[in-house]
């Protein structure tokens, strides 16, 4: 996945979560994950979307990826 194809990736899945879709995001956001394991703004995003849906396990283990 190139830089742009993951960037693309992460922005589609913020507008999922914004437009009240949190599953397509996180479903997004796992795939960014994936394939990008080292990108701090996937995995912030994922941090997010799952502290906001109140999976706190989840949220910290993306956030401390991200750091």
């Amino acid at each position: 996945m190139t830089s742009d194809e993951l960037q693309t990736l992460i922005e589609d899945a913020t507008a999922d979560y914004a437009l009240g879709e949190p599953d397509a995001a996180l479903a997004k956001l796992g795939r960014a994950t994936q394939a990008a394991p080292e990108s701090f703004e996937a995995w912030h995003a994922l941090s997010e979307v799952n502290f906001s849906r109140r999976h706190l396990a989840a949220a910290l283990a993306a956030a401390e990826r991200a750091h």
